[in-house]
């Protein structure tokens, strides 16, 4: 700082740290306690804001483009909130701000709406700005659409461009945002229907928006359309917290009857006891009868978003957990959502401890596994749960012909499958539930009984030496060949790569007659078989006998997810004579990508593919920015019209991890090499893999950006999930398949025991956490420390990081802190 005294001041009040010691000069090395004392710093010392972006339109390189680059977003905001200098520093501020705003990138305005974007953050911090308005303007229409004066009718943005013009709003001036989005929707309202999703953005804009907030009640009460009832729902729990209207309508639904929905409806006499007199009739009672504990449990669930201990909400999301809990089930999510509430309502115990009686097994079975999961140690709630698996019935399902309106008796699953299910859940190291099945297991005859307490056991004790045992025996002492191979499977599960498991499934590969067979143990291999060579090698040596195509697609793909660099000696000799002998094009390809996998940089596979090359590949962007970027696969629907909206998607993807001269060579058909996106990704990706673990906390650093803009939950768990393996378990682990948080959640007490820590600390990488992300995440906290490398501000348990030159110690200071 060149004072020492205003050093070691910095020091005594915790702006400086020391991090590391430089080995070579033996001296102390010092970072800011946060990142935005060095920005603030930095703010005060630029004078020209030319710094920041100096635009030569018609030759880029010779610009200055750090409005594009994430980590100077601070400083550009710190530089625009600077209160001194005078008239003459206002003057600058308003130079800069009309710069953004009328940037030109002639490419698209891909820049030109990043552009537009950080002008929007900057009015938060230059509230002077002459211009704001017509910066929020400009970005409202992002979200609405534009009005066509010509075609008197709106035409929408892509998709990404709402979502950055959502994300814009949420931290730009929010009074003036909501002010004039609430303008714009009223005035879209006289020429066209309105969305759900477009008074949720003004809710959210604005919280409590009375106009918002109003239009969903009304719906909510008056709709006709039960998924526009639900919706309604939704949002009021997202925008309506504290809300006496909001509150007194969900209650409203709530204690709204069957009986009383019939005569709201289309046909005012029917009641839930009187004889339908037409179709019509079967029909509305059949939606009604479907669709009210559906929307009751969503009211339940917002209500107790917006009223925190709401006594009807917490009472009617318990009735409405009947036990029906597999993965797609709706009723998932509220067996969730009252293991939680459960935690901090003492009269929910109480009341579900009353019901583990209860001689209906659904109503038993749902407060055995609330129980178990809340209180781990419950005898009761666990041999209920256990009884259950041994000896639950059948579920009778009615249903009613929608025709002739008879009822229609159906046999469901069992409440088996659900204690099976539930017992997973709650059983993840639970020693009192993993020795009741390993006492239970060796005195059981039934072979349905016997599978599900493998897969009980293999998933709630994996790595444990007892239960590999355990299991191993059982896989022994077994010869029919459909029950072995599920307890092999199993056994895989517990113990990755365990020799009798591995052998017992190829095996049944080698004796298959049944390519049905064949497909679906090769699909169970991708799971439990990575690097391994005898699994690798009996593929290969059984591709000649196949005559399925399905069946060389599954070889195929399982070979590309087990046989990664191995350099397989018996893969590369076998898929080179295929390429030796095959014609299909398609084919080819397929297969000399397959050994490119197998064996990086084998002169064949590379020969064929230089060869090839999709017909219908036009000239233009999207093919040189593919070409460029080197990488792997050339994606061929980027050049089919039918993928234009998805082809601009990966662009922007692009034009957003791309400097704004190098974007530009590209778009201008520059042949010069650009150094490959990948690698951009990859460098602060391997700097973060330098983290180290404390005695406690072990650091995950997992590379999401295939997860950018993903909105789909089940995508978002898998992806986590792989990256969380991939990362920790290395040698072989299996994957297992996962479609929400809440299982996630039940694999990481494995991880840890895997990894010998107390503690996993997340680090998230290249991928920026959207609002879908940020839920998802602050589901694990309880069982995850998790950071992102964003500039956005995080709400706590979540952390986040913006990229600085000294990340690497910020984030090891934030590990050491956990413990």
């Amino acid at each position: 700082m060149g004072d020492e005294k205003l050093f070691n001041l910095a020091c005594e009040v915790g702006w400086l740290n020391q991090v590391d010691r430089d080995t070579v000069n033996d001296e102390d090395v010092y970072a800011f306690f946060h990142p935005n004392f060095q920005e603030y710093f930095a703010a005060l010392v630029i004078d020209d804001w030319r710094y920041f972006l100096n635009h030569v339109s018609d030759n880029p390189d010779e610009g200055i483009y750090r409005v594009f680059e994430a980590k100077w977003k601070e400083v550009i905001l710190l530089w625009f909130g600077n209160k001194n200098g005078g008239g003459a520093y206002q003057n600058k501020k308003e130079e800069f701000i009309k710069a953004l705003f009328n940037f030109q990138d002639n490419c698209n305005n891909f820049y030109w709406y990043q552009s537009n974007s950080l002008a929007s953050s900057v009015i938060t911090e230059y509230q002077e700005c002459s211009i704001a308005e017509s910066i929020v303007w400009r970005i409202s229409f992002w979200i609405l659409g534009l009005l066509s004066k010509e075609e008197d009718k709106y035409h929408e943005f892509p998709a990404y461009i709402q979502d950055l013009g959502r994300k814009c709003l949420l931290t730009t001036n929010r009074k003036l945002a909501a002010s004039i989005f609430d303008f714009l929707l009223v005035e879209k309202s006289e020429k066209e229907k309105l969305y759900l999703i477009d008074f949720e953005n003004l809710g959210l804009i604005e919280p409590s928006n009375n106009y918002a907030i109003n239009m969903m009640i009304y719906l909510l009460e008056n709709s006709k359309d039960w998924s526009t009832r639900q919706e309604a729902a939704r949002v009021l729990g997202n925008i309506a917290f504290g809300n006496s209207e909001a509150i007194n309508s969900l209650l409203k639904v709530i204690d709204t009857s069957i009986n009383d929905e019939f005569t709201r409806s289309e046909s005012p006499d029917l009641t839930s006891n009187s004889a339908p007199k037409s179709i019509i009739d079967i029909l509305i009672r059949g939606k009604i009868l479907n669709n009210k504990p559906e929307l009751d449990f969503k009211v339940g669930e917002s209500l107790y978003k917006i009223d925190p201990g709401n006594q009807k909400a917490i009472k009617t999301l318990i009735n409405l957990s009947i036990w029906k809990m597999s993965a797609s089930c709706t009723y998932e999510d509220a067996i969730e959502l009252v293991k939680k509430v459960a935690k901090s309502e003492e009269d929910i115990i109480l009341e579900l401890k009353k019901q583990l009686q209860s001689n209906n097994e659904s109503v038993s079975g749902a407060a055995a596994e609330i129980i178990a999961k809340v209180e781990p140690n419950n005898t009761e709630a666990i041999n209920i749960l256990i009884d259950l698996l041994c000896h639950g019935s059948e579920i009778i399902e009615v249903n009613q012909d929608m025709f002739t309106g008879e009822k229609i008796v159906e046999n469901g699953p069992t409440y088996r499958s659900y204690a099976e299910y539930a017992l997973i859940s709650v059983g993840v190291d639970n020693w009192i539930i993993i020795n009741k099945l390993i006492d239970l297991i060796s005195s059981i005859q039934e072979t349905e009984t016997i599978v599900r307490i493998t897969n009980i056991l293999a998933k709630i004790g994996a790595g444990n030496t007892e239960v590999i045992s355990v299991l191993t025996n059982v896989l022994r002492n077994n010869s029919d060949e459909k029950i072995s191979k599920e307890i092999a499977e199993h056994l895989l599960l517990a113990d990755p790569g365990n020799p009798e498991a591995i052998d017992t499934l190829v095996n049944l590969l080698n004796n298959s007659e049944d390519e049905m067979k064949f497909r679906n143990l090769m699909r169970k291999f991708k799971e439990v078989a990575i690097g391994n060579d005898q699994v690798i090698e009996c593929i290969v040596n059984l591709l000649p006998n196949f005559n399925d195509i399905d069946t060389y697609e599954c070889a195929f793909s399982t070979l590309e997810k087990i046989a990664v660099n191995t350099h397989n000696t018996t893969a590369i000799n076998t898929l080179t004579m295929f390429l030796d002998t095959y014609n299909g094009e398609s084919m080819l390809y397929t297969v000399a990508d397959l050994l490119l996998i197998i064996d990086p940089g084998n002169a064949r596979a590379t020969e064929v593919l230089s060869k090839w090359f999709p017909p219908n590949m036009q000239s233009g962007f999207a093919k040189r920015l593919w070409a460029n970027l080197n990488i792997d696969k050339i994606p061929e629907k980027m050049f089919e019209t039918t993928y234009k909206r998805e082809s601009q998607e990966e662009i922007w993807h692009c034009a957003q991890n791309m400097t704004y001269p190098e974007f530009y060579r590209v778009w201008h058909g520059n042949k010069t090499t650009i150094k490959n996106l990948e690698t951009q990704f990859t460098d602060t990706h391997s700097h973060l893999t330098q983290l180290q673990p404390t005695e406690k906390t072990y650091p995950l650093t997992l590379n999401l950006k295939t997860l950018q803009d993903e909105t789909d939950i089940i995508e978002i768990s898998q992806e986590i999930c792989n990256q969380i393996y991939f990362t920790a378990c290395p040698e072989n682990l299996e994957i297992p398949q996962i479609n929400n948080a809440p299982q996630l959640k039940s694999k990481i007490p494995q991880i840890k025991k895997h990894l010998k820590t107390e503690n996993l600390a997340l680090i998230i990488n290249n991928c920026e956490p959207n609002q879908e992300m940020i839920k998802f995440c602050n589901k694990l906290t309880d069982v995850l420390h998790i950071a992102f490398i964003t500039e956005q501000p995080l709400d706590a348990p979540l952390k986040g990081f913006p990229n600085q030159s000294n990340l690497l110690n910020v984030i090891q200071h934030w590990i050491n802190e956990i413990g």
